[in-house]
């Protein structure tokens, strides 16, 4: 909806009533032409990679190494029993569940402007896990509830193992939130959600000096009262001798960041990671 007016705009369609908010046309319009991305200026991360453009899989990945295998295996075990299932059975489950579940997932895949998190195809997953409940519904064998029971109790474990960041979940597939920034970043991995636990790093480590911070978030972490220096790190000179606290989205970060330097930082082994998203490097001199 480029200046305040919509797409669908004209003599016949603006007398169609459509029984919705205005605010929430306006923002589907809004999500429409940034996805649609025209001028590649929102780029797309994955894999160590920045494109000006995603695919049509993106979302399928994304999933793959989001979602706990405990969950994948119930539902592709849910969705062999339905395919075997009686045909009624099969009409219901189709125009109730897996209808529902690609009208909501499948906008996001055609999309291929760019890539982002996981949350676009969210919507979807209700009706994802009713399909995974047919495990336990439709004359499942004693062997089969097992195994669903066993993979149920493991996928909540799995994600339990990450908390209080499950932002930064991955599965083992993906190699764990370990390794999440290697696949993906920015709202599937850090949205400034670790602020404060930064916070207490810095007060707990406060013969650390110099410190060099550059933290990704929407909340400016210098309200915490959290005295550094911004890391100015030029294309071939030395680092400086000091600590420095790196985000992921930066340390991986695009050239839209204006922070290309610090992609040298992945070049060292880091010595702690804080939350999963801050990386802590202690170079000497």
């Amino acid at each position: 909806m480029p200046g305040g007016q919509s797409r669908l705009h004209g003599p016949i369609w603006d007398q169609i009533p459509v029984p919705l908010p205005a605010a929430m046309l306006e923002g589907m319009d809004l999500q429409k032409v940034d996805f649609e991305n025209p001028r590649g200026g929102i780029r797309t991360y994955l894999r160590g990679q920045w494109y000006d453009h995603s695919w049509w899989w993106y979302y399928l990945y994304v999933v793959a190494v989001k979602v706990p295998v405990g969950t994948w295996v119930l539902v592709i075990m849910g969705s062999v029993i339905c395919a075997r299932s009686l045909s009624p059975q099969r009409l219901e489950v189709s125009c109730f569940v897996v209808l529902p579940a690609v009208a909501l997932f499948l906008p996001a895949c055609l999309q291929t402007g760019f890539g982002a998190g996981i949350r676009y195809v969210m919507p979807a997953f209700p009706f994802i896990f009713l399909l995974a409940g047919a495990v336990f519904c439709i004359r499942s064998s004693k062997v089969i509830v097992a195994i669903g029971t066993l993979a149920l109790i493991l996928g909540p474990l799995a994600s339990l193992r990450t908390y209080p960041h499950s932002l930064c979940y991955f599965n083992e597939l993906g190699g764990g939130p370990q390794n999440g920034d290697f696949h993906l970043i920015d709202s599937n991995m850090e949205w400034g959600q670790n602020l404060m636990y930064v916070d207490e790093w810095v007060k707990s480590h406060a013969d650390e000096s110099p410190l060099y911070v550059a933290q990704w978030s929407f909340y400016p972490i210098e309200n915490f009262g959290i005295r550094f220096t911004e890391p100015t790190i030029g294309k071939d000179e030395p680092i400086a001798p000091g600590t420095y606290l790196i985000s992921v989205n930066y340390l991986r970060g695009n050239r839209d960041m204006r922070r290309m330097p610090l992609r040298r930082f992945l070049e060292l082994v880091p010595d702690e990671k804080i939350a999963y998203t801050t990386y802590v490097y202690r170079i000497r001199q």
